[in-house]
């Protein structure tokens, strides 16, 4: 969680996998998303001055699309299939950031519903909705805070949407609500302390770290 308070992102390509361990993916992905909707939303009100909410709105157009289908499938599809997507985008996506692979996205409000779409998709199914919007995003010229707080706003809403859906769908359980509850204060501590190297990060760092 320090990673996606210094950067806007990130967590959930650690926090999954570790999750899975201990649980089944369909209360992992529940129970990691109650708990960044709630840092997600602190953060954002710190960094709510730097948010471009045009590409926030394009974004969601896409991704309310998506995270409908995606909790459909986590609900639906045998766990094996679940972790066999959770361990392969999670390897993918690393790999593309691990060999600096560039992807060419042209600016429109096609890719962004497009982008938007993918995310969100992969955000009710598996909650790695990052890597596609990371990955336009870089292809941007904004400034860090703007970079970090964009971020920090459309994964709010994402999470805020695929929560409804969760408990829609009958996601959340006794044991998520109890590991919900146990991993938030850790969370939040972890937050503050990825605040405090946000504000010592200059640009061509923060660029490194992404």
């Amino acid at each position: 969680m320090a990673i996606q308070s210094l950067v806007g992102f990130g967590a959930s390509l650690f926090a999954i996998p570790l999750f899975s361990l201990f649980l089944s993916p369909r209360e992992a992905i529940p129970s990691y998303n109650m708990v960044i909707l709630l840092i997600n939303l602190v953060l954002l009100i710190e960094a709510r001055k730097h948010v471009q909410w045009e590409s926030v709105r394009k974004l969601l157009t896409g991704c309310l699309f998506g995270i409908p289908f995606g909790v459909y499938a986590l609900a639906n599809l045998p766990l094996g299939a679940i972790r066999i997507m959770v361990s392969v985008i999670t390897m993918m996506f690393g790999l593309v950031f691990l060999f600096n692979i560039k992807v060419r996205l042209r600016d429109t409000t096609r890719t962004h519903t497009a982008v938007g779409f993918l995310s969100g998709f992969l955000g009710g199914s598996t909650s790695q909705s990052g890597p596609p919007v990371i990955i336009m995003g870089l292809t941007k010229t904004w400034e860090k805070d703007s970079f970090r707080a964009t971020l920090l706003a459309y994964f709010f809403f994402l999470t805020l949407v695929a929560n409804i859906f969760f408990f829609f769908f009958g996601l959340f359980s006794e044991r998520s609500l109890t590991f919900f509850s146990v991993a938030f204060l850790p969370t939040l501590l972890a937050a503050w302390l990825g605040l405090l190297l946000k504000n010592r990060t200059n640009e061509t760092f923060f660029r490194r770290v992404v």
